[in-house]
């Protein structure tokens, strides 16, 4: 089985029932700098995460947005079909290990001058 892990930050964490299973859906946007003709740029990348069933309830009462957590878990690639076009649409996610998610850090804060 292909393992896939990475760090980076949470946003928009949403718990939501599918067929009465909670699935708690959130992207961890991951960044990187690179160099383009001789100049530093930084890219951010948004990886979809999905936690089903006991494990979203669990972390539904910890994950926050601007947490950095460590995620371990396998690609998730569904094919849906379009109504309009009759074209397939692949959505790729990643689904966490059962130890797969540990939080780092809390959220970050503004600070108040």
């Amino acid at each position: 089985m292909s393992v896939i892990s990475f760090i980076g930050r949470v946003e928009k964490p949403t718990l939501r029932i599918f067929a009465n299973k909670p699935c708690l859906m959130f992207d961890v946007i991951e960044e990187y700098e690179y160099r383009f003709q001789g100049e530093i740029k930084t890219n951010k990348m948004a990886i979809p995460v999905k936690l089903w069933g006991k494990q979203a309830d669990e972390y539904n009462n910890y994950i926050q947005a601007g947490q950095t957590v460590y995620i371990e878990g396998r690609l998730s690639i569904t094919r849906k079909r379009s109504d309009q076009t009759g074209e397939y649409n692949t959505f790729v996610s990643v689904e966490p290990n059962l130890n797969g998610l540990r939080i780092i850090t809390n959220p970050v804060t503004p600070e108040i001058m």
